[in-house]
């Protein structure tokens, strides 16, 4: 055990063995509860947000007949993953629907997650109002959006990132507990799930292992930045789809409150690390003022990466970070509050807590206004874009090609539904999701920027612009909004949707 963790846990060893247990059932069982309540109160998706670049992923695994148009830009994002196989094989292995396998698969993240958070605040606090104060915390502030980062917490539908989220929190779980090899086999796991998010946890468990007696490697990284301009693309197409990509230019782009949301966190934490350690709470005073530095770290490597110029390296997102500082900073604060200010008085716990799940539950009731909260698998879809989308997967040929309007997953009453996900068909590059992905490859940014123009002046198309998109990319489908002009044979519209034939 390193000699700058062990006499923290020594501090605290006799408090944590004579704080009493909760029982594994009844643990299991608020757990339940827990999850319950989070699901409650920040809905499930199928495929919404970057849902629409994983199922589709996890679809043609299934079918491997599906997308034979335009699949690498979700392939560019899932190949080095084996997310999608591992779901993939789950779904074969179980013979489940694949509409309850995702559900079900989401339900357990959420979990597991919860669980992970309990047992970090098992290591960072004796009491067990603490414990499951900040448990609360993080199941109510799930879907807290991560300051100018267009992160969540925890998404409302399954991303390796919610897997990866739990293993990261179980291996500095081990590094705490001075368990090095475990970490590491966590931290490899998380590696084949999403290596970016891997890449992060593995800098934050540097953070929290090194020994005190040593400075930290904080200018390490920056030795690479120079290089960056020899792996920095020149692509006129991957240009205009990095200028897209708002959220890497903090510089350019972050408004104030951004800022703010990226340096407050911090500076809450080491607040939290000075009060922990005036209560001889060595574990929790170590764990925020690491993770504080952690997320110092990067904020001035990312400002000095766009100062110098260094584009290329945008793509690693390191803002990125802010999203293990903000599950940190809740936990603690859960967990302080829970020890200083709820303790046992349950009105003060449910003034506490029911404005916050009110709070977060009314955003998301207007995000995805028109469709579901929850999306269970047994019902019908009530939002229209998604009834056109299933029309398209039963009445339409696995080999059709469909263009939609460039910013289809942001239209008024879409909620966010990709495409390729629910259609099960491929489609031109759009502006939104594709663009994020035509970042990681030169060649795809070309492809998609071509793609995008081909359909510059979209609310304005007529049949003679349809009719070139199909001369020039055999597309033989299109789906406009209701209100669109142009006269074309529609066999399918409802109130929003239109799905028509391209003459």
């Amino acid at each position: 055990m390193p000699a700058s963790i062990s006499p923290a846990i020594d501090r605290n060893q006799a408090a944590f063995e004579s704080a009493p247990q909760t029982q594994p059932l009844r643990t299991f069982v608020y757990l339940l509860a827990l999850t319950a309540l989070a699901l409650a109160v920040h809905g499930y998706h199928l495929a919404v947000e970057d849902a629409a670049i994983y199922v589709p992923a996890i679809k043609q695994h299934l079918n491997p007949a599906l997308y034979p148009f335009n699949a690498e830009f979700f392939l560019v994002q899932t190949r080095p993953m084996l997310f999608d196989e591992l779901v993939a094989w789950s779904i074969k292995l179980t013979h489940l629907p694949f509409n309850w396998a995702i559900f079900l698969w989401h339900v357990l993240t959420v979990f597991a997650f919860l669980w992970a958070t309990l047992r970090l605040a098992r290591k960072c606090f004796a009491d067990t109002a603490a414990q499951w104060s900040a448990v609360l915390m993080i199941a109510a502030l799930l879907t807290m959006p991560i300051s100018g980062t267009k992160l969540l917490l925890f998404d409302q539908y399954l991303h390796p990132r919610s897997i990866s989220s739990v293993t990261i929190v179980l291996a500095a779980i081990d590094v705490l507990e001075s368990r090095l090899w475990r970490a590491a086999l966590w931290i490899a796991f998380t590696f084949l799930m999403h290596p970016l998010m891997a890449f992060l946890g593995a800098v934050w468990l540097v953070f929290l292992a090194w020994p005190s007696k040593k400075g930290l490697p904080a200018n390490a990284a920056f030795i690479a930045l120079p290089f960056a301009r020899f792996f920095e693309p020149t692509s006129q197409g991957w240009r205009e789809a990095m200028h897209s990509r708002v959220q890497y230019y903090l510089l350019q782009s972050w408004a104030w409150y951004m800022w703010l949301g990226a340096v407050a966190p911090p500076a809450i934490l080491y607040a939290f690390s000075k009060l922990a350690g005036r209560t001889g709470n060595g574990v929790a005073a170590r764990l925020c003022r690491r993770t504080a530095l952690f997320g110092l770290f990067f904020l001035v490597g990312t400002i000095a990466m766009e100062m110098l110029g260094l584009v290329g390296l945008a793509p690693t997102q390191p803002m990125r970070s802010l999203h293990l500082v903000y599950y940190v900073m809740l936990l603690m604060a859960g967990g302080f509050l829970g020890q200083y200010v709820l303790r046992n008085r349950a009105w003060r716990w449910a003034a506490l807590y029911l404005p916050l799940c009110v709070g977060l539950y009314i955003p998301e009731r207007v995000l995805f206004a028109g469709g579901e909260h929850i999306e269970w698998p047994w019902t019908e879809p009530r939002n229209p874009w998604v009834q056109a989308f299933e029309w398209v997967r039963s009445n339409t040929p696995n080999d059709a090609i469909f263009a939609l309007p460039p910013y289809a997953i942001d239209e008024p009453g879409a909620g966010f539904h990709g495409f390729r996900a629910l259609a099960e068909r491929s489609m031109l590059a759009d502006r939104t999701k594709d663009a994020g992905l035509s970042v990681f490859s030169v060649q795809l940014a070309d492809i998609w920027r071509e793609q995008v123009h081909s359909t510059d002046g979209w609310e304005k198309f007529t049949a003679t612009d349809f009719h070139r998109l199909r001369g020039k990319y055999n597309v033989t489908w299109v789906i406009v909004a209701g209100t669109h002009p142009a006269t074309l044979d529609c066999p399918y519209k409802n109130g929003e949707v239109r799905v028509c034939r391209v003459p």
